[in-house]
């Protein structure tokens, strides 16, 4: 930070006090300025214009003189009103991103959800197409099955047939034997 340089006596502006002393230059544009108030000081000119009480107070912490401070915040405002445009650009922006951004979430969902959708119609399909086929295995199998059940049910029906009779002429032999031999 630069700080005010004593030069040649200058007279202080007439709104500081008879004791001023060291008039000081502003180390940006080099103008006589008075230590106490820090207004440009013009020993030329009678009127100045009258000082506001509180700008004392506010100016003398600073080693500028009041019109380069007045041009130095000038362009700060400048450059702070272009970043302010900026920054409302830029959160035009990412207002338009978010919505794109959410608009593309929706758009992806129901994709997914359609996706999954078709998908679950194709295995539920698939589940069907298998259970079809399962069961009409098991009902091939069962009807095999039950075909020889049915073959050996009719060869034991025989043989009972066969043994019923073997036993029916048994009896009668024994209980008759003579009848046989004739």
């Amino acid at each position: 930070s630069k700080a005010i340089l004593p030069t040649n006596p200058v007279l202080p502006c007439p709104h500081c006090l008879p004791t001023s002393s060291s008039p000081r230059k502003c180390v940006d544009c080099g103008s006589s300025i008075c230590s106490l108030c820090l207004i440009e000081g013009d020993t030329q000119t009678s009127q100045l214009p009258k000082r506001p009480s509180n700008t004392a107070s506010v100016l003398s912490s600073s080693s500028r003189c009041l019109s380069c401070l007045k041009s130095k915040t000038s362009s700060l405002i400048d450059l702070v009103s272009s970043r302010l445009e900026d920054i409302e650009t830029s959160l035009a922006l990412v207002d338009q991103m978010e919505s794109v951004l959410q608009e593309s979430t929706l758009s992806h969902a129901d994709k997914i959800a359609n996706s999954l959708d078709s998908l679950k119609l194709k295995i539920n399909q698939q589940i069907d197409e298998h259970k079809t086929r399962l069961l009409n295995d098991l009902e091939q199998r069962t009807q095999g099955k039950m075909e020889k059940l049915q073959q050996q049910r009719k060869q034991l029906e025989r043989d009972q047939i066969c043994l019923e009779d073997s036993v029916d002429f048994s009896r009668s032999f024994l209980s008759n034997p003579h009848s046989i031999s004739s």
